[in-house]
């Protein structure tokens, strides 16, 4: 497997996998790359908060034995890196101007910012939020790195006396969609915008109940939404981490739960 395709799959994971054990294990290896030849199996699962055979798993969803593999793959990888002088997280200036990074993540962040709230206040919220507010159920389903912002959402609603319901487990979410009636409102929220269980869960629910979909780009499956928000980002200019477009995700919640808190009062 080539180095370039190797991190591109481990990153494909990251952001994308449905399991969020499996997009926990790939963000840890490439957050410790350099030192991933000091970590055992156990202690990469004991880290990441699992176990052992869920590391062996992992290491067979990329085609390889388990661990012992998986890391002379990842060592072989440094090694490359370090001799071409690449990096794999990091834009190269990165290196060479100590305040580059400091200007470039603020006017990233400030652009997208402005982007954000353009594109909320070009919804129809006012549909939106009574739609939220009249539910006898509302159904969110996080998928990858976007499922933890979520929570903290969920138990505002839960303040204002809304049964919420929140899930990332692929089986349990399975469960739910027969239940599903015209009187809910399920949300689903994927940062990459191309996840397919996403499209199998509106395909079933489309009809059912009124859907809210937040997404970080305008694709086929964000228009199969009732609505939908996007939370665009210039990130990966800078590096291949998504935290600017968390602090997105967070605050485009917060500007819905206003709106909702407005409403009722």
């Amino acid at each position: 497997m080539e180095d370039f395709d190797f991190i591109k799959k481990l990153k494909h994971i990251k952001f994308n996998e449905d399991n969020v054990i499996n997009a926990s294990i790939a963000t840890f290896i490439l957050n410790n790359l350099e030192q991933i030849d000091n970590w055992t199996s156990t202690s990469v699962a004991d880290a990441c908060f699992t176990s052992s055979s869920s590391i062996i798993r992992f290491c067979q969803k990329l085609n390889l034995s388990g661990w012992t593999e998986l890391k002379y793959q990842l060592k072989i990888i440094n090694q490359r890196i370090k001799s071409s002088g690449r990096q794999i997280n990091f834009n190269l200036k990165l290196k060479d101007n100590a305040s580059y990074f400091f200007d470039e993540y603020t006017k990233i962040r400030d652009e997208d910012n402005k982007r954000l709230y353009l594109d909320f206040i070009n919804k129809d919220i006012d549909l939106i939020v009574k739609k939220i507010i009249d539910a006898k159920k509302i159904f969110i389903f996080g998928f990858g790195i976007s499922y933890y912002p979520i929570i903290s959402f969920v138990q505002r609603l839960r303040w204002v006396d809304k049964n919420v319901i929140c899930e990332n487990d692929i089986n349990v979410i399975y469960s739910y969609l027969p239940l599903i009636t015209e009187d809910d409102v399920i949300i689903c929220v994927s940062l990459s915008g191309t996840n397919r269980l996403i499209g199998e869960i509106i395909e079933e629910a489309k009809h059912k109940a009124y859907s809210i979909g937040i997404f970080n780009k305008e694709t086929k499956l964000a228009r199969n939404f009732k609505s939908y928000f996007l939370i665009t980002s210039d990130e990966e200019q800078l590096w291949s981490i998504f935290s600017i477009r968390l602090q997105l995700l967070l605050q485009l919640l917060d500007f819905l739960y206003a709106e909702i808190i407005k409403f009722k009062l």
